[in-house]
């Protein structure tokens, strides 16, 4: 059995079972989107804009899509690659509760095009506000609101607390990037320059088990 000393944590790579190819995409990828979601979330709680929100949104949702995949995957790769979540969750030591947040916003994208039939059938003639911040709650075409005082921005149904998501997505970073990393070591792959992820410093100690 071999284990890899992540540092805060530790990968039992005998429970991997996705290529390691493919979760090395999937790493850098899903890495690269939580550095966009990362630094669209810290400007928006900074004063930024609704794009700032709207990104924020999206890249979240898409790192939440590939750590805890689709209900609505289809079949044929469901069944070719049955542990493609639990593999990555267990390549960056998060577990389910960590990832309320990330679920919640990947919910929400999913739905987002049956929120608007629904608010079109409510009302035709109402101008939606699906992309604008307002400070009133998240009803019919008004999908985003943000309490300034609490510090908790809502999509659709789903509340989110902007400090607690700069944590979970800086983690997900940084974490993605060293287990980007082991599985370049892991198939013996010539490493290449990667830009847009910041490394953490953590040493990788692979140890024997029996």
């Amino acid at each position: 059995m071999q284990i890899i000393n992540m540092g805060a944590y530790s990968v039992d790579l005998d429970k991997l079972v996705s290529p390691s190819e493919m979760l090395s995409i999937m790493l850098f990828t899903l890495g690269s989107q939580a550095v966009m979601a990362k630094k669209a979330a810290e400007t928006f709680l900074a004063g930024g804009q609704a794009e700032n929100a709207q990104i924020m949104v999206t890249s979240a949702g898409t790192v939440a899509a590939f750590i805890w995949p689709l209900p609505s995957r289809r079949k044929p790769l469901a069944l070719a690659f049955p542990r493609r979540g639990e593999d990555l969750r267990d390549l960056l030591g998060l577990d389910d509760n960590r990832l309320t947040a990330l679920k919640g916003l990947r919910d929400g994208m999913i739905h987002l095009d049956e929120r608007i039939e629904e608010s079109w059938i409510v009302d035709p003639g109402r101008q939606m506000t699906m992309w604008m911040t307002t400070e009133n709650p998240v009803q019919d075409g008004n999908f985003m609101s943000w309490n300034p005082a609490t510090l908790v921005f809502s999509f659709l149904q789903h509340e989110v607390s902007i400090p607690e998501l700069i944590e979970v997505l800086d983690t997900v970073q940084k974490r993605s990037m060293n287990a980007f990393m082991l599985m370049l070591q892991v198939e013996d792959v010539e490493t290449s320059t990667v830009s847009g992820l910041e490394p953490s410093n953590t040493d990788l100690n692979v140890t024997e088990m029996p």
